[in-house]
């Protein structure tokens, strides 16, 4: 199987899961309870299995748990030829035994094992619970403990910012880009109004000061969550990425941008589709909620760490507003990947993980109706030319602080600048022949702005160039099947730089170099 998708041009990352088993002890299906009883598991202080994973919890700090981990590694790589590693509850997981399987990784050489085990990829869930919290077993493998390893963990500073809300929060708590501080969601009729009871004007006032406090994380996510680097915020202050706090912990955790999978949905909690289903209003239309789904994609495919895309998310994928799937089978968890059907609406999601949320999935899922064909295979055709976007250009993909520093600039932050808007640009110089400037419109009415001529590259021109001169959409947009996308442009007006967006637009300009630059080699 691993071969024949590596015929068709595409890489196996497999999600493995050692940090847990079906049963443990003595019980029927226990496997590794009766090979030495008591060692494989984690125990607490009175002798009983640890179950904080929601299943049986290994013993990984164990010297045999350990190995059997290395060989089994080792067996999927050498043997299998995966391409990759993704970890499940990578937290539960010693830091110096993340280390130790990268270590193993990279000593597989073509010559000796047939593979070249430095390219194989290794990430992981960094999350930090259960009796292993806070170190207290050993060193974490979380996000934190992961921190200058070249490890990669997901970012769910960035999925929050965006969607609004975190992984057990208010169904339809909004973010930057599902309407918060600018299209309410509380009128339609689904959460008995404003809910803390204060007046309306200042209610909305702080849903503003929220989503531009929220626009500095997404910022932050696109340039990779380093913890080091500094970026203009909503208030006019420049921070670093370790001095914005998400949930009482640095919202930048990284030392290299490859330490951050960049998403905004996953196999876990609601698809994307269902997340702004919920958040954004009940009336938006169909259209909208397409644009909406790949100004969310975008944040994700043009961050500078890795994009990770939910199975199915460029199809609009659904699964009716049902959080944990896993045991809800096909009625909920089919892709069709021709477009025809669409699996919202086809019923309430099983109890266990839903039932409280009942009525409020019931009402959503009777007022809007799922997207036609015509609607997933447009949300498909633009997630894959923004793909194509990103895969043309080294300019995505940036492999250190000191490179994201160098290469990219923030525009439009301060306290003037307009919510649900977050541009920034990549400049070429010895790295690309080019320049690229990203606009993430997701205001309900189109932005018309200026830029002064040196915010767009540092020291004003382009090698060559007049600084606010060349710029056009690029070639992949200028193309594309969405004809207001087509509407963008950059042009210069004076000593300025004029940009139009349309409404709920992701608009990518280029700017080609007048000479040939020396490059610098990738990675």
């Amino acid at each position: 199987m691993v071969a024949a998708i590596n015929r068709l041009g595409l890489r196996v990352v497999i999600d493995v899961v050692f940090n847990h088993t079906f049963a443990a002890g003595r019980a029927e299906h226990s496997v590794l309870g009766q090979v030495v009883p008591g060692y494989f598991h984690r125990l607490d202080d009175l002798g009983r299995v640890t179950t904080s994973t929601c299943c049986p919890n290994t013993a990984t700090e164990h010297a045999m748990m350990e190995r059997l981990i290395l060989d089994a590694v080792r067996t999927w790589a050498v043997a299998y030829r995966v391409d990759g590693f993704r970890f499940d509850l990578f937290g539960h997981h010693p830091r110096a035994q993340a280390l130790r399987i990268r270590e193993a990784l990279d000593r597989l050489t073509l010559a000796r094992d047939g593979v070249d085990g430095r390219a194989i990829v290794l990430y992981g869930e960094g999350w930090e619970f259960g009796e292993v919290a806070g170190d207290a077993r050993f060193a974490q493998a979380t996000q934190r403990g992961l921190h200058g390893t070249g490890i990669g963990t997901f970012d769910d500073r960035l999925r929050d910012a965006v969607r609004g809300g975190n992984h057990d929060g208010p169904l339809r708590e909004q973010g930057v880009f599902t309407g918060l501080g600018l299209e309410p969601n509380d009128d339609d009729g689904l959460d008995g109004g404003v809910a803390d009871g204060r007046g309306d004007a200042e209610h909305r006032a702080g849903e503003r000061q929220r989503a531009a406090e929220l626009t500095d994380h997404v910022r932050l996510g696109v340039a990779g969550s380093l913890a080091d680097l500094e970026i203009p915020c909503h208030d006019g202050v420049a921070r670093q990425g370790r001095e914005l706090i998400y949930g009482g912990a640095p919202t930048g955790y990284t030392a290299r941008p490859q330490e951050q999978v960049a998403y905004v949905s996953a196999h876990d909690n609601e698809t994307l589709f269902d997340a702004l289903a919920a958040k954004l209003p009940v009336g938006t239309s169909g259209e909208d909620r397409v644009r909406m789904q790949v100004l969310a994609l975008a944040t994700a495919l043009f961050a500078q760490g890795t994009p990770s895309l939910h199975a199915g998310s460029e199809l609009l994928r659904s699964k009716s507003l049902d959080r944990d799937s896993y045991r809800s089978g096909d009625p909920f968890n089919a892709i069709d990947w021709t477009g025809a059907t669409h699996r919202w609406g086809v019923g309430l999601p099983p109890s266990e993980a839903n039932a409280d949320r009942w009525p409020q999935i019931a009402a959503l899922l009777r007022r809007i109706p799922a997207p036609s064909q015509e609607q997933v295979l447009a949300c498909r055709d633009r997630v894959l030319e923004l793909a194509q976007i990103r895969a043309r250009s080294p300019l995505f993909g940036l492999p250190t602080l000191a490179a994201v520093r160098r290469h990219l600039r923030f525009h439009l932050a301060g306290p003037d600048a307009p919510l649900g808007v977050v541009a920034w640009s990549l400049h070429g110089e010895n790295r690309a022949d080019h320049d690229v400037l990203l606009v993430l419109n997701a205001r309900p009415g189109d932005l018309d702005v200026e830029l002064a001529p040196d915010a767009v590259v540092p020291g004003g021109a382009a090698p060559g160039g007049s600084s606010n001169t060349g710029w056009r959409l690029h070639p992949i947009l200028a193309r594309s099947a969405d004809h207001v996308v087509r509407g963008a442009s950059c042009e210069p007006r004076g000593a300025a730089l004029r940009l139009h967006v349309p409404a709920r637009t992701v608009a990518v300009f280029l700017r080609a170099h007048d000479q040939p630059r020396h490059r610098t080699p990738a990675g």
